[in-house]
């Protein structure tokens, strides 16, 4: 008999608990109790928290790149420094280098093979 392969409580409950805080923004810009700004600019929030769940899992090298990916995308999307979408683009390259190199140095890679594995 083969185990289901179900996601992590904890990614399941960050999730969630993302997926409450984005729904209770919305209502509340909905209703007209607090005025946002165009909400959509901050959807790189999106690859924020899965970096974040990433890390709570212990993978740090994918966690770091997106993390890292979503800062790029937020100094583009509000001008950071200068950066818009038309040069921001080594910044995704450095936050994948980051990411593939923090992978390598944890081993992160053959944890999750053999995680994998252990599973089959």
């Amino acid at each position: 008999m083969e185990l289901e392969k179900r996601p992590r409580p904890h990614r399941q409950i960050l999730w969630g608990l993302f997926l409450m805080a984005l729904g209770g923004v919305f209502l509340l810009d909905r209703t007209g109790i607090v005025e946002m700004p165009s909400i959509w600019r901050f959807w790189p929030t999106v690859l924020l928290v899965m970096g974040a769940c990433r890390v709570y899992e212990r993978r740090w090298g994918s966690g770091a790149m997106l993390a890292l990916m979503g800062l790029a995308f937020f100094a583009a999307e509000f001008g950071w420094a200068g950066l818009g979408y038309h040069n921001f683009w080594p910044l995704l390259l450095v936050a994948v280098g980051v990411g593939v190199v923090i992978r390598a140095i944890s081993g992160e890679d053959r944890r999750c093979a053999c995680e994998e594995a252990s599973h089959d």
